[in-house]
């Protein structure tokens, strides 16, 4: 379904992006503003997204993850993406780092684009030239073999904090993000484990968890890609073709 638009002159046609989102309202919330500030930009203040969100439950993800269960994790997100396409979505993006390790289950129900998260990033670690990146976000992502070997295919080698450190990124992010919770010492901390990623080798840092952008700005000397930025922009971009 898409929406005829004019602005600077000519004629342009917007897609509607569909957003399958809920893993945790924080982030969903940030894809709805940031994708309509986006577009109110590159529009000049003409339009706005034209976009459907499924919420999922984020509890029953989270219950369904204690238990190991991927299988079912990957049904509802399969479930969202579908009805998105029944209801006019012309692309899908997935809000959540994590989840991209059952993506598979949602690519093979529907038959439009999907803006895979990881693709992406790779595309912006490659433009700004770096080889080795810090990969940081939930114990799942940084020590599942998914989203360092979907970056591997793109050239680039990832490199992921330390066991104690990936246990003080799963509390941070659990117990404070998640609940739309920013505190200065966690925010310190999460400095502390990029910082000794850079120190192991990294040349920049992937802000693997669409709730880590909360804690921008981050005082690091190093480059760090947010992903949640990252997609949304890629989306705006897409949608805008």
């Amino acid at each position: 379904m898409r929406i005829v638009l004019l602005w600077n002159g000519y004629l342009k046609k917007m897609k509607t992006i569909g957003i399958v989102g809920g893993i945790s309202p924080e982030s969903t919330s940030v894809y709805y503003k940031e994708l309509n500030n986006g577009i109110r930009i590159r529009t000049q203040q003409q339009h706005q997204a034209k976009m459907i969100i499924f919420s999922v439950d984020g509890g029953e993800i989270w219950q369904f993850r204690q238990k190991g269960d991927w299988s079912s994790q990957g049904k509802i997100i399969a479930n969202a993406a579908l009805a998105l396409q029944k209801a006019g979505a012309d692309f899908i993006l997935l809000a959540g780092n994590t989840l991209h390790l059952v993506a598979n289950f949602l690519e093979s129900v529907i038959n439009i684009p999907f803006l895979h998260i990881i693709d992406i990033t790779a595309i912006s670690i490659k433009k700004a030239g770096i080889k080795i990146i810090g990969l940081t976000g939930t114990s799942i992502t940084m020590s599942e073999r998914f989203y360092i070997e979907r970056l591997s295919q793109h050239g680039i080698k990832a490199i992921v904090p330390n066991k104690d450190d990936q246990a003080t990124m799963d509390r941070i992010i659990y117990k404070e993000l998640i609940q739309g919770v920013v505190s200065t010492e966690s925010k310190v901390a999460y400095t502390k484990i990029i910082n000794n990623l850079v120190l192991s080798g990294a040349e920049g840092v992937i802000l693997g968890c669409t709730e880590l952008t909360l804690f921008k700005p981050l005082d690091c000397s190093t480059i760090l890609f947010d992903t949640t930025l990252i997609h949304i922009e890629a989306a705006i971009n897409y949608a805008l073709e």
